[in-house]
């Protein structure tokens, strides 16, 4: 019997190389709103959140931001995103509809987006390709499945 899911937040997967998670302490830009697991990227040195298929990555919010007034006033620390860094997400379809998991999933490109601070995989997006499903968390034939993603190195911030 196949299983359905709700949307959770994205989180460490595993690193693929068995190296410890990089992890790094950063300035946070001002007005930042961002959740603990949010994704985000560096703007003129500062942390903030991306949008939907960003085009640039640099990891994942390991805390929520601090929402000061004043750029560079607080610091977060942030899972960077390697080649080795291994995201664990659901698979879900346009604007978090359901979605089957597919044996054809498996290595495939796909587009990335956001409901409620909860970061998908997009499958009906395959334009806008952000990550490439490398591992299956659950089975297939489950609904919104987890799945472990890279991030593609066109959309990295770090190699």
């Amino acid at each position: 019997m196949a299983n359905s899911y709700t949307l959770q937040k994205c989180s460490l997967g595993t690193m693929f190389d068995g190296s410890p998670p990089v992890v790094w302490r950063l300035p946070e830009a001002a007005s930042q709103t961002f959740k603990e697991g949010d994704l985000v990227f560096r703007d003129s040195g500062y942390v903030t959140i991306c949008g939907s298929d960003p085009s640039t990555i640099l990891g994942m919010a390991l805390e929520d931001a601090h929402n000061d007034d004043s750029a560079g006033t607080h610091y977060i620390l942030v899972l960077v995103f390697t080649e080795m860094t291994g995201i664990k997400m659901n698979v879900m379809g346009a604007s978090a509809a359901d979605y089957v998991l597919l044996a054809a999933d498996l290595g495939k490109e796909y587009g990335i987006a956001v409901s409620s601070n909860k970061w998908y995989v997009d499958t009906s997006d395959t334009s806008n390709t952000r990550v490439r499903i490398q591992k299956f968390v659950d089975a297939v034939g489950d609904t919104n499945a987890k799945v472990i993603v890279t991030v593609l190195a066109a959309n990295r911030e770090v190699a």
